[in-house]
């Protein structure tokens, strides 16, 4: 049994883009944000056989304030996800996850501020497959 954890933090709100022909036309930055965000994941995983392991994580994500940018257009979220690697012989495997992501709801803006849209009880999923080989 393995245990994990995962904390990140981005300080995003030293952040913005300002293109400056953008910002001379408009005198607005294109993307900035008001928060920092913070990132925590934590893990189990187990071997269940000598060719066989699989790990389950839970996470929750801050956002980086709300209303957001049309460039991320959600307000943190939390999730889970199950994986598991099979070692097919001493060389290949295969490995194999998912995870599934419940979003915040959020308000979009444009540079001026202005609020353009609503996102609301939005989620998503992410899969994904590996086959590896290791030399010896």
């Amino acid at each position: 049994m393995l245990a994990t954890a995962k904390v990140r933090w981005v300080p995003w709100s030293d952040f913005a883009i300002v293109p400056p022909l953008y910002n001379e036309a408009s005198n607005l930055s294109l993307v900035s944000y008001d928060e920092d965000q913070w990132q925590v994941e934590l893990g189990l995983a187990k071997r269940m056989t000598p060719a066989l392991a699989v790990t389950g994580t839970v996470g929750w994500d801050s956002g980086a304030g709300n209303p957001v940018t049309s460039l991320g257009p959600i307000e943190g979220y939390y999730s889970a996800g199950l994986g598991a690697k099979y070692n097919v012989t001493e060389n290949w495997a295969v490995s194999a996850g998912g995870k599934y992501l419940w979003f915040g709801d959020a308000e979009g803006q444009i540079p001026n501020k202005n609020i353009v849209s609503d996102f609301e009880d939005n989620d998503g999923f992410a899969l994904g497959m590996k086959l590896s080989y290791q030399a010896n």
